[in-house]
């Protein structure tokens, strides 16, 4: 039996990833949340930011995908890191994104006079082996944070504006007699194997990856990326994001992802691996040793500032990608009220979903109070797609 709410209203998210807790948090940012009327909570099977939230590389921009996202998530984001010492509490730093491909003949400089009259035009960071890159290109400017620390900031400013955490998996959503409208979840609190249930007078769906878990058609998956941090001086290691690409075939060094923060570490990550199936849930998943220990030979390789700096983490996350014949990521998440009354999808963000979480809820919270979208165009994102056949 359903918990009892009494003359308030609940609203149920499943999901305590980035996209939830922000969700929850515009959820209680909207001049029509009382929390003496309204219950908020938040369903999250292991720990908030316990997947690709906590542990992505924590890149945005403006320019970003899609573009009906892009330009307000932007502005709230700079908000959000004015607001709550974003530089402090969870390494918010405006930087630089470059793109290079590797040269895997070139020989390292042999010193500092090389290494200047090496130097081209091209915006090459002084910490990379200049003789070991083909080319390398500005792509844009963004900014960039922590991912974890942001994502926790975050669920603590929901939680005392009376936002609830249930430490607990989703196993369905139940519906009204006649399937029209969402009325309680069922969950499994963590390390029990009693059903509960929660009423529920909306529901997002905010589970990545685990989407299906409550909602077995959406067609949507889990794509692995493997990462490793080091240690490596802020002082030694400008704040530039460097992408490598490498077009040889089977070579041993691959596509990676260099993200120095301002912690004094350095977040590496690779590719994606599409040869995994997605675990249950998110303390199952388990980083590749042969990956990592290609991405520490690749950073050896490419920076003598990374050569011989301690291991601090191995680590892996599934990024949740939406499987839509026809569409790529350009297009966005699934993001919009279902033909089921109270129900709305909120997943599928893909590689931007640190980026786009506070555009996502803060057109969460508007369509929850205010019945619309007041903030977006968001129609571009269920476009080709009917929703009556994935709920």
């Amino acid at each position: 039996m359903a918990d009892q709410l009494g003359d308030s209203r609940r609203i149920v998210i499943i999901g305590g990833g980035v996209i939830g807790v922000c969700a929850a948090y515009y959820l209680t940012r909207h001049p029509h949340y009382d929390r003496s009327k309204y219950r908020i909570t938040i369903l999250e099977a292991t720990k908030i930011a316990g997947g690709a939230s906590g542990k992505a590389g924590g890149f945005i921009a403006s320019w970003a995908d899609p573009p009906c996202l892009a330009s307000l998530t932007w502005g709230l984001h700079t908000d959000l890191a004015k607001e709550y010492d974003g530089v402090t509490n969870y390494g918010y730093r405006e930087v630089r994104r470059l793109h290079c491909d590797v040269n895997l003949q070139g020989e390292p400089e042999k010193g500092e006079a090389e290494r200047a009259q090496n130097k081209t035009v091209t915006p090459i960071p002084d910490w990379v082996y200049s003789n070991r890159i083909e080319t390398c290109e500005l792509k844009g400017d963004g900014a960039q944070l922590h991912p974890f620390q942001f994502t926790t900031v975050i669920a603590n400013e929901a939680k005392a504006s009376g936002v609830e955490i249930i430490f607990g998996s989703a196993t369905s959503i139940n519906y009204s007699e006649d399937g029209t409208a969402v009325e309680s979840v069922n969950y499994r609190l963590k390390d029990s194997t009693d059903v509960q249930q929660l009423s529920a007078n909306y529901v997002i769906v905010a589970a990545g990856p685990w989407t299906p878990t409550v909602l077995p058609k959406v067609p949507i998956t889990g794509a692995r990326n493997c990462a490793i941090h080091l240690r490596a001086p802020s002082k030694e290691i400008s704040s530039d994001l460097v992408f490598f690409n490498n077009e040889v075939p089977n070579s041993w060094f691959p596509r990676i992802k260099l993200y120095p923060r301002p912690d004094d570490t350095i977040h590496i990550s690779a590719g994606t691996d599409h040869l995994t199936q997605l675990p249950a849930s998110t303390d199952l998943v388990v980083a590749d040793k042969e990956i990592c220990e290609h991405l520490r030979r690749a950073a050896d390789f490419i920076s003598p500032c990374l050569q011989g700096r301690e291991l601090l983490v191995e680590q892996a996350c599934y990024r949740p990608a939406l499987t839509i014949p026809g569409r790529d990521r350009t297009h966005g998440p699934l993001l919009a009220p279902t033909p089921i009354s109270g129900l709305i999808l909120a997943t599928g963000h893909d590689n931007w979903g640190i980026q786009n979480a506070p555009a996502t809820g803060k057109i969460v919270s508007e369509l929850v109070f205010d019945g619309k979208v007041v903030s977006a165009d968001i129609s571009s994102l269920t476009m080709g797609i009917d929703l009556r056949d994935i709920v």
